[in-house]
């Protein structure tokens, strides 16, 4: 029975007991209220016989005419009194027949004396005095035997009173006695009940405040208490499995933290693999695993960290660490680049068995490593103690992308040193043969010197001449096109190095946040995803900007179609950090679509209506020269006049007229002087302080245009500034 219905069964018996003691009440008011009348009447014919007989007595001495009318009187009433007195006291017949019984007596005796009277003369005196004087003795003794009987009366009814008060008291008393039992004794029963079950919870709350998250209450009743005591179970034991899920996911993250201590101590690949495998094995209590990655050269499998105990129990012959051919079920985890789980291996479709000396494998777990859609290599255990499960394949999947994002550094490294070592070789080697080019230029000058002395005898050969001269000029004006790319080489790392700053702190950043949640304990699944999303984002941006640094000096073989806005796109997206650390800001726009960029993140759309064919690199160069010498005006302009605040400006607009791509290199440095603008043009002519400029930079801008592109590049000064302008044919 529950509780509720336990307090509703001593709620209906208190209300019973208590309608029972009301109605017991009534009942004793109302016996006594009768009795008290009974006992005013018996009390009222006491005094109304003794008034009759009085009156009576007093007639009978004095027979007096006015005490036989009050006589008669009382008569009246008291007979009056007795037919009521039949009525109430139906209980005390005896009295009353015997009240009546003398009263009838007396009234005999009293119309016998009246009959005396009324006959008198028929009576000597002295038989008539001695006649009633005995019938006058005879009435006083019933007189005396009717007020006896009726005072009798009265005391019966006085003892019936108290004898009723009396009966009532004790029903009242017992009554009230079961009362409070029937109400002490069952609530009391349900409020025991209650405390005990509290201190069973309260002990149970205390044992699991001490971290003893098996404790169990046990309490089996069916009534609220058993069901608040089984959710308190259900809670506790909800508790101890989330607390373990905690762990685990505790476990996880300290594991991604070592990863992420290692790459930001920029730790050997193959150390990092050992770390993962080890972190693999034991999250899900794993006998055997490997990590591996993907060779970029021969596409085969380099398994570094093979487990010690797969590697002495293994009897395969010929075994190693490297793998051409991908087969069973880790073959099929890199072929399909899919996540694999499973414990029965043996019955999976997917698996080709092992081959002979093998250690037997009875479950098996692998997720691919991959970075975009590039697979870079993979993480796999086996044998664990206990089935696989999605928490275990979660734990393996997060172990694959950091060691992805490992394994992607690593090789970005790599790359990014092979190719600091090969340009510092170049520029060696360019350097070489400037310095060669510059001696044969020298000895080019002597002869033309000769030459011209000897002008008559090469008027002989002219027309040879001017073929071998334009040859040789061709040749110079190459190796000037050449230099002019190499001094450009050098505003290129420049540029490099302003653009992978930003992204090397937001990885450093991006480490340290790592370091400082798991430190205060706020690293978990999905803060490690979005971090190492962000790194992701990171890192794609400085490989791309090292594709477009080697696209950028890609020697092109022939001319091909491209777009003139995403041509200056890409130049100002490599050279805007640059320009911005020098507080100039750049923009692009697009007056035929009525476009402005000056964000270069995202590029712009494409304008089919501005492509042109030739070599997009040469475009660039030139571009960059152009950008590059408005920055050294602004900067050159603030140094002489320090007052001036005004931000440097470099905008590069792009529209289209006629069949004519126009691309304008507007800047607000100063412009160019009037004195000087008609030969800045003219090679090895600079306005900038000795040893700043070569002077080959705009006279290889304006022949890579004219020769190359079949343009045109002109250039006036304008409101604060220079316009350059280049005119190309669609």
């Amino acid at each position: 029975m529950t509780i509720k219905n336990k307090y509703k069964l001593g709620l209906i018996i208190t209300i019973t007991l208590a309608v029972i003691l009301f109605i017991i009440f009534l009942f004793k008011a109302y016996r006594i209220d009768r009795a008290m009348k009974k006992d005013l009447l018996a009390t009222e014919i006491v005094e109304e016989i003794f008034l009759h007989n009085l009156s009576t007595s007093d007639y009978l001495l004095t027979n007096l005419k006015r005490a036989f009318i009050q006589s008669k009187a009382k008569y009246d009433s008291l007979e009056k009194l007795l037919s009521s007195g039949d009525m109430e006291f139906g209980e005390d017949k005896d009295s009353m027949n015997r009240l009546k019984k003398n009263y009838t007596k007396s009234n005999d005796i009293f119309r016998d004396i009246l009959e005396l009277d009324k006959n008198r003369g028929a009576y000597r005196k002295e038989n008539y005095e001695e006649r009633r004087g005995i019938l006058i003795s005879q009435f006083l003794v019933n007189s005396q035997l009717m007020i006896s009987s009726a005072l009798s009366l009265s005391s019966s009814v006085k003892s019936d009173i108290e004898r009723t008060r009396k009966i009532s008291d004790y029903i009242e008393l017992i009554i009230l006695i079961v009362l409070i039992t029937a109400v002490i004794v069952p609530f009391h029963y349900v409020i025991w009940s209650i405390v005990k079950s509290i201190i069973y919870l309260q002990k149970g709350a205390m044992i699991i405040s001490e971290g003893n998250l098996s404790y169990r209450t046990n309490i089996t009743k069916d009534d609220e208490i058993g069901g608040l005591s089984s959710t308190f179970d259900n809670m506790v034991k909800q508790l101890e499995l989330n607390t373990k899920s905690l762990k685990q996911e505790i476990d996880i993250n300290k594991s991604l933290a070592r990863l992420s201590e290692l790459l930001i101590k920029k730790a050997p690949l193959n150390d990092i693999s050992s770390t993962v495998l080890k972190h693999a094995q034991e999250l899900t209590l794993s006998q055997y695993g490997f990590t591996g990655y993907i060779d970029p050269e021969t596409d085969f499998l380099v398994v570094p960290t093979l487990s010690e105990k797969i590697w002495d129990k293994c009897n395969v012959k010929n075994k190693g660490i490297i793998f051409e051919k991908f087969t069973g079920l880790w073959g099929w985890v890199l072929v399909n680049k899919k996540s694999l789980l499973t414990n029965k291996p043996q019955d999976d479709q997917r698996s080709v068995g092992t081959p002979e000396g093998h250690i037997k494998i009875t479950r098996f777990l692998s997720a691919p490593s991959i970075i975009g859609e590039t697979l870079v290599g993979q993480v796999a255990v086996a044998n664990s103690e206990r089935d696989y499960n999605e928490r275990d394949l979660t734990i393996i999947k997060r172990m694959a992308s950091v060691y992805a994002l490992a394994i992607e550094q690593r090789r970005k490294e790599d790359e990014l040193h092979d190719y600091q070592t090969s340009l510092a070789e170049k520029v060696r080697e360019r350097t070489h043969e400037l310095t060669a080019t510059n001696k044969e230029l020298e000895r080019e000058i002597n002869i033309r010197m000769r030459i011209e002395g000897n002008l008559n005898e090469l008027n002989k050969n002219l027309e040879t001449r001017v073929k071998k001269e334009v040859e040789e000029r061709r040749k110079k004006e190459q190796m000037l096109i050449q230099q002019s790319r190499i001094a450009a080489m050098g505003e290129m790392m420049g540029a490099i190095a302003h653009q992978w700053r930003q992204p090397l702190n937001a990885v450093s950043i991006i480490l340290f946040g790592i370091k400082e949640a798991y430190e205060y304990n706020e690293l978990n699944a999905d803060y490690m995803e979005d971090t190492m999303q962000q790194a992701k984002i990171q890192l794609e941006y400085m490989s791309k900007t090292i594709d477009d640094f080697r696209n950028y000096f890609k020697p092109a073989k022939e001319k091909v179609l491209f777009q003139i806005k995403r041509t200056a796109y890409e130049v100002l997206s490599m050279y805007f950090q640059q320009l911005r650390n020098s507080s100039i800001a750049c923009s692009l726009n697009c007056l035929t679509h009525n476009e402005s960029f000056d964000n270069f993140l995202n590029k712009p759309s494409l304008c089919e209506d501005m492509e042109i064919r030739g070599f997009p690199n040469e475009l660039k160069q030139v571009l960059l020269n152009l950008i590059h010498n408005a920055r050294d005006a602004i900067i050159e302009m603030r140094q002489k006049d320090t007052t001036n605040v005004e931000k440097g400006m470099i905008s590069i607009n792009v529209d289209k007229d006629n069949g004519y791509v126009y691309i304008s290199i507007r800047d607000n440095g100063g412009g160019v002087p009037e004195e000087i603008k008609d030969r800045i043009f003219d090679p090895y002519f600079s306005s900038k302080e000795e040893g700043k400029g070569t002077g080959i930079g705009l006279y290889m801008s304006k022949v890579i245009v004219e020769e190359s592109l079949k343009g045109s590049l002109t250039v006036q000064n304008i409101e604060k500034g220079a316009e350059f302008t280049i005119k190309l044919s669609c």
